[in-house]
């Protein structure tokens, strides 16, 4: 309007009453979220660069409405969190973002975390002309690299998935145990195979039954 671009808009509406030192796991926000043009369609909330709704944010599109209030609870790391929040319209304009800071006094600090490795590898495909030499031993290098320091967590949990077992069913079968994770715990993953690209350049890990 008037040759200004609209923004999508966020605001945390309760940000005066955020601790931004506490010993509590959770923080909660109450949040305002505008749009003067289009419906509303994804929140956006980070901690510490990782996606608390994951990759593709909170879906606000089933409330087909260009103005809402979100009211979210978000798990705390111990020590430092940086929290990034924004929105998008249902054009992908996205907003903005907030940024608050809260430090977590975690009293059971002493408590060591988890440490998850999984390990994707493939030598031996289906289609034996793609077979590779290497990838296994990379796998197995991997995971001696992190479990030589195991003295630093309270458990190390090991999935490899190697040949015939790397496929995708196995992998998202995985999906269940990293959803009991806890906010400290560490997970790496590593690849080693062949990648495939679709149309839209999208890349792919392929399984061995690709």
């Amino acid at each position: 309007v008037n040759g200004e671009l609209q923004l999508t808009e966020i605001k945390i509406m309760n940000l005066n009453e955020i601790q931004l030192t506490t010993r509590q796991s959770k923080t909660f926000m109450k949040l305002s979220l505008k749009d003067a043009n289009y419906n509303l369609n994804r929140l956006n909330v980070y901690v510490n660069d990782v996606p608390v709704y994951g990759t593709n944010g909170m879906d606000l599109s089933d409330r087909y409405s260009r103005e809402t209030i979100v009211n979210i609870e978000i798990p705390l790391s111990s020590d430092r969190n940086v929290i990034q929040l924004s929105c998008t319209n249902e054009k992908g304009m996205e907003s903005l973002k907030e940024e608050i800071e809260v430090y977590y006094d975690n009293p059971d600090k002493r408590k060591k975390p988890t440490l998850y490795l999984i390990s994707l590898a493939v030598a031996e495909y289906e289609q034996s002309e793609y077979n590779l030499r290497y990838t296994i031993n990379d796998g197995r290098g991997f995971v001696k690299l992190f479990t030589e320091h195991a003295e630093k967590f309270d458990h190390v949990v090991v999935d490899s998935l190697y040949n015939s077992n790397c496929t995708k069913n196995n992998f998202l079968a995985l999906k269940e145990k990293l959803l009991k994770t806890n906010v400290d715990d560490y997970v790496y993953v590593h690849i080693a195979g062949h990648g495939l690209l679709d149309d839209d350049l999208n890349w792919y890990f392929a399984t061995q039954n690709i």
